[in-house]
């Protein structure tokens, strides 16, 4: 192991074979929104032609509207998944894959 190495212990073969639990699963699923936010609008041709498909998203709409009125927002999500849960090894590596 090299003297500079900031990894921590490996996981044993029966932790990496384990599932993960429901709130790592939770965690893991909160880096797609980037990519959903990113989409949306080149779907706001869909959402007029189907109104009632916008109830989806209904509960994202704070997220939506501080996403869309904050400059460089995507560059400053994906800078803070990365620092912020990828090179955070007090996350499982089942999260900080899924943010990668």
């Amino acid at each position: 192991k090299p003297v500079g190495s900031r990894r921590g212990p490996r996981p044993s073969v029966a932790a990496m074979a384990s599932k993960p639990d429901v709130g790592d699963r939770i965690i893991a699923c909160v880096p797609y929104l980037l990519p959903l936010l990113d989409g949306l609008r080149y779907g706001k041709f869909f959402f007029r032609e189907f109104p009632q498909a916008y109830v989806l998203l209904a509960p994202l709409q704070p997220l939506i509207k501080v996403y869309y009125t904050l400059p460089f927002a995507s560059l400053i999500v994906f800078f803070g998944l990365y620092y912020g849960v990828v090179q955070n090894y007090n996350f499982s590596r089942f999260v900080r894959f899924q943010a990668m």
